[in-house]
């Protein structure tokens, strides 16, 4: 007679989710409820199986969302390009560092501004303060700044309205990950924008897209390596003709910069540009340009528009003076500019309200004030328009606003120019 061998089962463990809805919806009593019976044990399988499924499920779900991850946080961190499970955070700070990257908004500076100094303190950590009676550090290192100044002058962030550009410039100490912050940017931004990230330098300043965001209405960067054409920057069909006889690619008047300049040799030499809607500046208006003499002692005209329109010159005494063009004198500078070193002057008017500054110090002298009017006229960059009084030296970074520039803006462009931050 053979005997049939029941086999061990094992022991009853606790019942998964799975399995006791399992019983929860049979009807009572039909199935045993052990565990440790041939139909138990069967039951279990089974279940273990769906429970399996759930918790994997579970699982996507949870870590679809950052606030839940914790087995993929890592991924998280590798996908918006920070620090990859950082020592000495817990997840709680690891959570709020990925979700600071992964800020959704509308398209406005503040949101953009948010998302790029995420980036930076995420990859520096967050800064301490080492004072009294001092602060521990361990073999773990607590995260510092790299004794860095104010997050503020670790990036700018630059704006080209006029062709839907944007530049990033970042501290070339943040070690950021550049590919990642920038998918993060155009996430944001409507299509047609673009952004470009450069973290090729330690200080984080550029003078051609400060002007850009600044926002006058012509530029020309006079770096030119030959003529004829002097470029015009913000809308492309200002340009200039070189006129006579220049020296270019001359050294230029901006730390940092690798932009040149022209010489003009103070008889032949100057730039006309077609008359145009954005060369008739008004009564209201700033004119800002760098610039570096070879003659003093006689007058020398830098820009003329024409009758009654606006006209700036190097007076015989070598003050700078704004006229009324074929009418007179409205101000002079109250100090006079005898060597030969660059130099930044910014004149504005609005109205009656006149200032000269010369390197970001306001050196306006006694005002007659006159109003000024447009015309039809060319605009002359380095003569009379009559062809005399021509300019001998060299001229950076010309641009022309129909709105007079605060103290404010025109100190931080002074600041932008010498690659200081401030």
């Amino acid at each position: 007679m053979t005997t049939l061998l029941q086999p061990t089962l094992p022991a009853e463990v606790t019942f998964t989710i799975a399995e006791l809805n399992f019983l929860d919806e049979s009807p009572p009593g039909l199935f045993p409820e052990n565990q440790n019976s041939n139909f138990g044990f069967k039951r279990k399988i089974f279940c273990d199986q769906i429970q399996d499924g759930i918790d994997q499920l579970n699982l996507i779900y949870s870590e679809r969302f950052v606030q839940t991850a914790v087995t993929f946080l890592d991924e998280w961190e590798y996908s918006t390009g920070i620090p990859i499970a950082p020592t000495g955070i817990s997840d709680e700070q690891r959570r709020a560092n990925i979700l600071s990257i992964l800020r959704k908004g509308p398209f406005t500076r503040i949101v953009r501004k948010k998302i790029i100094e995420s980036y930076i303190n995420v990859a520096f950590g967050t800064p301490i303060l080492l004072l009294p009676p001092g602060h521990p550090l361990d073999p773990g290192g607590s995260p510092l700044l790299i004794e860095q100044t104010a997050l503020e002058n670790l990036y700018r962030a630059y704006e080209d309205i006029q062709r839907f550009r944007y530049l990033v410039k970042i501290d070339s100490d943040a070690g950021i990950d550049q590919a990642a912050l920038q998918i993060a940017l155009h996430r944001i931004t409507p299509g047609g924008i673009s952004f470009t990230i450069d973290t090729s330098e330690t200080v984080p300043l550029d003078y051609k897209w400060d002007t850009f965001q600044t926002e006058p209405e012509v530029y020309w960067r006079l770096g030119e390596s030959a003529g004829p054409t002097a470029q015009e920057e913000m809308i492309g069909n200002k340009d200039g003709t070189y006129n006579g006889t220049f020296t270019f690619a001359q050294t230029g008047a901006l730390a940092g910069d690798t932009d040149d300049a022209v010489s003009f040799d103070g008889s032949t030499a100057y730039i006309s540009v077609a008359d145009a809607t954005e060369l008739d500046l008004g009564d209201i208006f700033t004119i800002e340009f760098w610039v570096k003499r070879n003659v003093t002692g006689t007058l020398q005209y830098l820009f003329t528009k024409g009758g009654n329109a606006y006209a700036l010159a190097f007076e015989t005494d070598d003050t700078i003076i704004l006229q009324k063009h074929s009418v007179g004198t409205i101000v002079a500078s109250n100090i006079a500019i005898t060597d030969t070193n660059w130099h930044y002057i910014v004149i504005t008017k609005n109205g009656a309200i006149i200032k000269i500054y010369i390197d970001n110090v306001d050196r306006t002298g006694t005002i007659s004030n006159q109003t000024l009017t447009n015309n039809s006229s060319d605009l002359n960059i380095g003569r009379n328009d009559a062809g005399s009084n021509y300019f001998s030296g060299l001229l950076d970074e010309v641009a022309f606003y129909k709105k007079a520039l605060s103290a404010s803006i025109i100190s931080r462009r002074w600041d932008v120019g010498r690659d200081i931050l401030s």
